[in-house]
Protein backbone atom coordinates (compact mmCIF):
# COMPACT_ATOMS: atom_id res chain seq x y z
CA UNK A 1 0.00 0.00 0.00
CA UNK A 2 2.52 2.78 0.86
CA UNK A 3 4.68 1.68 -2.14
CA UNK A 4 1.63 1.98 -4.56
CA UNK A 5 0.74 5.49 -3.06
CA UNK A 6 4.72 6.51 -3.31
CA UNK A 7 4.36 5.50 -7.42
CA UNK A 8 1.08 7.53 -7.80
CA UNK A 9 2.56 10.96 -6.06
CA UNK A 10 6.18 10.63 -8.18
CA UNK A 11 3.81 10.11 -11.46
CA UNK A 12 1.75 13.15 -10.66
CA UNK A 13 5.20 15.39 -9.88
CA UNK A 14 6.34 14.08 -13.09
CA UNK A 15 3.81 15.07 -14.67
CA UNK A 16 3.42 18.27 -13.42
CA UNK A 17 7.04 19.08 -14.08
CA UNK A 18 6.35 18.27 -17.92
CA UNK A 19 3.70 20.57 -18.07
CA UNK A 20 5.27 23.42 -16.49
CA UNK A 21 8.59 22.82 -19.43
CA UNK A 22 5.83 22.59 -22.04
CA UNK A 23 4.09 25.89 -20.91
CA UNK A 24 7.51 28.04 -20.50
CA UNK A 25 8.73 27.19 -23.90
CA UNK A 26 5.08 28.04 -25.16
CA UNK A 27 5.76 31.48 -23.49
CA UNK A 28 9.07 31.48 -24.84
CA UNK A 29 7.95 31.36 -28.65
CA UNK A 30 4.69 32.85 -28.44
CA UNK A 31 1.12 31.51 -29.34
CA UNK A 32 1.46 30.61 -32.72
CA UNK A 33 5.18 30.59 -33.70
CA UNK A 34 7.21 27.43 -34.20
CA UNK A 35 9.75 26.60 -32.19
CA UNK A 36 11.70 24.91 -35.23
CA UNK A 37 15.30 24.86 -35.66
CA UNK A 38 16.38 28.42 -37.66
CA UNK A 39 18.92 26.88 -40.65
CA UNK A 40 22.52 28.43 -40.38
CA UNK A 41 22.69 31.36 -43.00
CA UNK A 42 24.79 29.93 -46.25
CA UNK A 43 28.52 31.09 -46.44
CA UNK A 44 29.53 32.70 -49.19
CA UNK A 45 33.02 32.15 -50.38
CA UNK A 46 34.75 35.10 -52.33
CA UNK A 47 36.66 34.52 -55.57
CA UNK A 48 39.92 35.06 -54.77
CA UNK A 49 41.79 38.64 -56.08
CA UNK A 50 43.45 38.86 -59.18
CA UNK A 51 46.57 40.37 -60.14
CA UNK A 52 46.91 44.16 -61.27
CA UNK A 53 49.67 44.38 -62.95
CA UNK A 54 51.79 42.10 -65.21
CA UNK A 55 55.17 42.27 -67.40
CA UNK A 56 56.89 39.70 -69.81
CA UNK A 57 58.34 38.96 -72.89
CA UNK A 58 57.69 38.11 -76.13
CA UNK A 59 59.04 36.34 -78.94
CA UNK A 60 56.58 37.72 -82.67
CA UNK A 61 56.83 36.08 -86.04
CA UNK A 62 55.44 38.75 -88.45
CA UNK A 63 54.23 38.62 -92.23
CA UNK A 64 53.42 41.53 -94.44
CA UNK A 65 52.02 41.88 -97.87
CA UNK A 66 50.61 44.40 -99.69
CA UNK A 67 47.18 44.69 -100.41
CA UNK A 68 46.96 44.03 -104.13
CA UNK A 69 49.58 41.16 -104.08
CA UNK A 70 49.24 39.12 -101.22
CA UNK A 71 51.47 36.21 -102.40
CA UNK A 72 54.47 38.80 -102.07
CA UNK A 73 54.84 39.09 -98.49
CA UNK A 74 58.06 39.44 -96.18
CA UNK A 75 58.88 37.66 -92.93
CA UNK A 76 59.59 39.20 -90.09
CA UNK A 77 60.87 37.87 -86.78
CA UNK A 78 61.87 39.41 -83.42
CA UNK A 79 60.49 40.04 -79.96
CA UNK A 80 59.49 42.66 -77.73
CA UNK A 81 58.02 43.87 -74.20
CA UNK A 82 54.51 43.97 -72.94
CA UNK A 83 53.07 45.23 -70.00
CA UNK A 84 49.37 44.65 -68.84
CA UNK A 85 46.76 46.30 -66.35
CA UNK A 86 43.80 44.84 -65.21
CA UNK A 87 40.99 47.27 -64.81
CA UNK A 88 38.20 45.03 -64.54
CA UNK A 89 37.57 41.29 -63.63
CA UNK A 90 37.63 40.36 -67.37
CA UNK A 91 39.48 43.43 -68.62
CA UNK A 92 43.09 44.07 -69.37
CA UNK A 93 44.80 46.80 -71.01
CA UNK A 94 48.29 46.32 -72.69
CA UNK A 95 51.32 48.10 -74.11
CA UNK A 96 53.34 45.82 -76.00
CA UNK A 97 56.19 47.31 -77.77
CA UNK A 98 58.20 44.83 -80.61
CA UNK A 99 61.20 44.75 -82.97
CA UNK A 100 61.30 42.57 -85.72
CA UNK A 101 63.94 41.76 -88.58
CA UNK A 102 63.39 40.52 -92.13
CA UNK A 103 63.86 37.32 -92.54
CA UNK A 104 65.11 36.29 -95.96
CA UNK A 105 64.14 32.68 -97.60
CA UNK A 106 67.65 30.99 -97.34
CA UNK A 107 66.94 31.60 -93.37
CA UNK A 108 69.53 34.79 -93.33
CA UNK A 109 68.45 38.47 -91.47
CA UNK A 110 67.78 41.02 -94.07
CA UNK A 111 68.07 45.24 -93.83
CA UNK A 112 64.94 46.15 -93.13
CA UNK A 113 63.57 46.35 -89.44
CA UNK A 114 60.46 47.43 -88.01
CA UNK A 115 59.46 48.73 -84.69
CA UNK A 116 56.21 48.78 -83.69
CA UNK A 117 53.95 49.88 -80.68
CA UNK A 118 50.79 48.69 -79.96
CA UNK A 119 48.00 49.83 -77.18
CA UNK A 120 45.41 46.87 -76.54
CA UNK A 121 42.37 45.91 -74.91
CA UNK A 122 41.81 42.23 -73.85
CA UNK A 123 38.58 40.53 -73.14
CA UNK A 124 38.91 37.15 -71.00
CA UNK A 125 36.14 34.60 -70.96
CA UNK A 126 37.35 33.00 -67.69
CA UNK A 127 39.95 35.13 -65.92
CA UNK A 128 40.28 32.37 -62.83
CA UNK A 129 40.83 29.16 -64.85
CA UNK A 130 44.58 27.87 -65.22
CA UNK A 131 43.78 27.82 -69.75
CA UNK A 132 42.44 31.48 -69.71
CA UNK A 133 41.53 32.18 -73.03
CA UNK A 134 40.84 35.98 -74.23
CA UNK A 135 40.25 38.39 -77.49
CA UNK A 136 42.06 41.09 -78.20
CA UNK A 137 41.60 44.65 -80.18
CA UNK A 138 44.82 46.98 -80.65
CA UNK A 139 45.58 50.13 -82.49
CA UNK A 140 49.15 51.43 -82.59
CA UNK A 141 52.24 52.36 -85.23
CA UNK A 142 54.57 50.82 -87.14
CA UNK A 143 57.52 52.63 -88.24
CA UNK A 144 61.03 51.97 -89.57
CA UNK A 145 63.16 50.04 -86.89
CA UNK A 146 66.53 50.67 -88.93
CA UNK A 147 69.00 51.81 -85.31
CA UNK A 148 70.79 54.08 -87.67
CA UNK A 149 68.42 56.45 -88.80
CA UNK A 150 67.68 59.88 -86.93
CA UNK A 151 64.57 60.35 -84.59
CA UNK A 152 63.15 62.44 -87.09
CA UNK A 153 63.22 60.02 -89.83
CA UNK A 154 61.81 57.49 -87.42
CA UNK A 155 58.78 59.74 -86.58
CA UNK A 156 58.35 60.52 -89.99
CA UNK A 157 58.58 56.56 -91.07
CA UNK A 158 55.72 55.96 -88.37
CA UNK A 159 52.24 54.67 -89.87
CA UNK A 160 48.80 53.39 -87.87
CA UNK A 161 48.00 50.04 -87.71
CA UNK A 162 44.93 47.80 -85.91
CA UNK A 163 45.64 44.78 -84.77
CA UNK A 164 42.44 42.14 -83.62
CA UNK A 165 42.93 38.43 -82.43
CA UNK A 166 42.93 35.90 -79.68
CA UNK A 167 45.03 34.18 -77.18
CA UNK A 168 45.56 31.82 -74.58
CA UNK A 169 47.12 31.57 -71.31
CA UNK A 170 48.43 28.89 -69.23
CA UNK A 171 49.26 30.24 -65.67
CA UNK A 172 50.99 28.57 -62.45
CA UNK A 173 50.48 31.25 -59.80
CA UNK A 174 52.31 34.31 -60.92
CA UNK A 175 53.61 33.16 -63.83
CA UNK A 176 51.78 32.76 -67.40
CA UNK A 177 52.99 31.18 -70.78
CA UNK A 178 50.70 32.27 -73.91
CA UNK A 179 50.43 31.88 -77.45
CA UNK A 180 48.31 34.60 -79.27
CA UNK A 181 47.70 35.06 -83.29
CA UNK A 182 46.80 38.42 -84.39
CA UNK A 183 45.71 39.91 -87.76
CA UNK A 184 47.42 42.96 -88.69
CA UNK A 185 46.06 45.74 -90.72
CA UNK A 186 48.82 49.04 -91.28
CA UNK A 187 47.63 52.25 -93.22
CA UNK A 188 48.59 53.00 -96.72
CA UNK A 189 51.72 55.68 -96.70
CA UNK A 190 51.07 59.40 -97.18
CA UNK A 191 54.24 59.85 -99.09
CA UNK A 192 55.21 57.30 -101.83
CA UNK A 193 58.89 58.71 -102.00
CA UNK A 194 59.43 58.26 -98.38
CA UNK A 195 62.44 55.51 -98.52
CA UNK A 196 64.46 54.50 -95.96
CA UNK A 197 68.34 53.84 -97.18
CA UNK A 198 70.46 50.37 -95.97
CA UNK A 199 72.55 50.41 -93.25
CA UNK A 200 75.72 53.10 -93.65
CA UNK A 201 73.99 54.80 -96.54
CA UNK A 202 73.49 58.19 -95.96
CA UNK A 203 69.92 59.57 -96.28
CA UNK A 204 68.44 62.08 -98.52
CA UNK A 205 70.09 60.14 -101.91
CA UNK A 206 67.96 59.40 -104.85
CA UNK A 207 65.54 56.35 -104.71
CA UNK A 208 67.35 53.57 -106.57
CA UNK A 209 67.86 49.51 -106.11
CA UNK A 210 69.37 50.20 -102.97
CA UNK A 211 66.89 51.70 -101.05
CA UNK A 212 64.14 50.29 -99.86
CA UNK A 213 60.52 51.38 -98.91
CA UNK A 214 59.73 52.07 -95.65
CA UNK A 215 58.71 48.61 -93.96
CA UNK A 216 57.96 48.05 -97.19
CA UNK A 217 54.39 49.77 -97.28
CA UNK A 218 53.88 51.52 -100.48
CA UNK A 219 50.61 53.57 -101.24
CA UNK A 220 47.79 51.17 -100.90
CA UNK A 221 48.89 49.81 -97.39
CA UNK A 222 50.36 46.16 -96.11
CA UNK A 223 48.21 43.54 -94.02
CA UNK A 224 49.39 40.21 -92.52
CA UNK A 225 49.52 38.29 -89.57
CA UNK A 226 51.39 38.26 -86.25
CA UNK A 227 51.90 35.54 -84.27
CA UNK A 228 53.31 35.72 -80.46
CA UNK A 229 54.83 33.66 -77.70
CA UNK A 230 54.73 35.41 -74.17
CA UNK A 231 55.96 34.76 -70.92
CA UNK A 232 54.34 37.23 -68.07
CA UNK A 233 54.76 37.75 -64.69
CA UNK A 234 52.08 38.67 -62.82
CA UNK A 235 51.72 40.65 -59.40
Amino acid sequence: MFTTTRFVITAALASAGLAATAATASAQVGPGACACEVPAAPVVVEAPGLPKWGIGLRMTSLSLAPEDNPDAATEYGGGGLQVRMRVGRKWQLELAMDHVTERLENGEEGTRQLQAGTLSALYHFNPYARWDWYLLAGVGGTGNGDPEISDEEREASQLGHVHLGAGLERRWGHLGLGVEFRAVGVAPSENDAMTVPEPGRPTGMPTDANTVPTSEIEAQGVSGGQLSIAATYYF
